[in-house]
């Protein structure tokens, strides 16, 4: 549920039905969806799921949206991938499905002090948002591993996805 609420996110933002989303006009609006950790179909999917929220047809490929599946890669090799794509398309929004898989072990402080300080200053050099998927804890709301201690410290925004019987709540942590 919680790539579904990304690519919601995506496809609104995307739309070409108004001139300005989320503060951001149309003409600036780029978005990379970086995929760690499913299989290409799976985001071919997400993709698809994307123009169909966005209004877009499915015939065209559309300069203002990139993705990067990097699941059969080591995740060092993944990091550098999505940086230099990073600089190459200078986004709007970088989505990454899957942010522990950027690193070896997501309980290491090191490793994971490091990848949050290169997505801040990623974010501050191009300008951009960079939004995180990871886990919580089981039957916690606790994000996963040090990672997701070290995101806390240093998101601007936090949201929750619950799955509630046969629905999902999205919820605010802050």
């Amino acid at each position: 549920k919680k790539t579904f609420l990304c690519t919601a996110l995506v496809g609104a933002l995307l739309r070409q039905d108004s001139d300005n989303r989320f503060g951001i006009t149309h003409k600036n609006i780029r978005v990379l969806w970086v995929d760690t950790e499913q299989s290409a179909s799976h985001v071919q999917r997400v993709v698809k799921r994307i123009y169909n929220l966005a209004g877009w047809n499915e015939e065209v490929s559309y300069e203002n949206l990139r993705t990067l599946t990097l699941r059969e890669i080591e995740p060092k090799e993944r990091a550098e991938k999505m940086v230099d794509a990073i600089k190459l398309f200078k986004p709007k929004l970088v989505v990454i499905d899957g942010i522990s898989d950027l690193m070896y072990n997501s309980n290491c402080i090191e490793e994971s002090d490091a990848i949050v300080g290169q997505l801040m200053a990623l974010s501050t050099d191009y300008n951009c948002h960079i939004m995180c998927v990871l886990h919580t804890n089981p039957n916690s709301d606790k994000a996963r591993g040090h990672i997701g201690s070290t995101l806390q410290r240093k998101a601007e925004t936090m949201i929750y996805v619950h799955k509630v019987g046969d629905s999902s709540v999205v919820e605010p942590q802050f």
